[in-house]
């Protein structure tokens, strides 16, 4: 992402941080993804973690939101999850830049995911590691992954 037409920026802030239009984006886009493209029920996204979560966006040079995240630091480790990168941005490294901010976030904290077993791959190029087997969630596959770390110390 070095041509400055394709730079995405990223941001954290907590959920009393996010504007109106902050969290409406993070939601469409979440909606997007997750209850249109893949087909999980707004009530499984939608499940009351937001307010207690560190929320990360990516806005590309136009200030379109292409990619969020959020980290749940009250979780021992840090739970990671609703990771997602709009549909028309995919396979230009949004992901994996994302990723990779996250990861500057946690810092020295470990952290968890429940991530799509199909990404388990993508995941563990990252330093992401499986445990345990295979579940179901939202009819979707799905893998526990962590990040080693120090479990005392909070995201940055």
């Amino acid at each position: 992402m070095s041509d400055s037409d394709d730079e995405v920026r990223f941001r954290r802030r907590t959920f009393a941080e996010l504007s109106v239009e902050d969290l409406y984006e993070i939601l469409r886009l979440r909606g997007d993804v997750f209850v249109v493209e893949q087909g999980v029920s707004e009530e499984n996204d939608l499940d009351g973690c937001d307010p207690e979560c560190v929320h990360v966006t990516g806005r590309d040079a136009r200030g379109r939101l292409v990619a969020s995240a959020r980290m749940l630091p009250v979780a021992s480790p840090v739970v990671v999850s609703r990771i997602v990168v709009r549909r028309e941005d995919r396979g230009r490294g949004i992901g994996t830049a994302l990723l990779a901010y996250v990861d500057d976030c946690l810092g020295p904290c470990a952290a968890t995911m429940s991530a799509q077993a199909r990404l388990e791959d993508w995941y563990g190029r990252r330093g992401w590691t499986r445990e345990g087997d295979l579940y179901d969630e939202v009819g979707i596959p799905h893998l526990r992954l962590a990040r080693p770390g120090r479990e005392a110390d909070e995201p940055r």
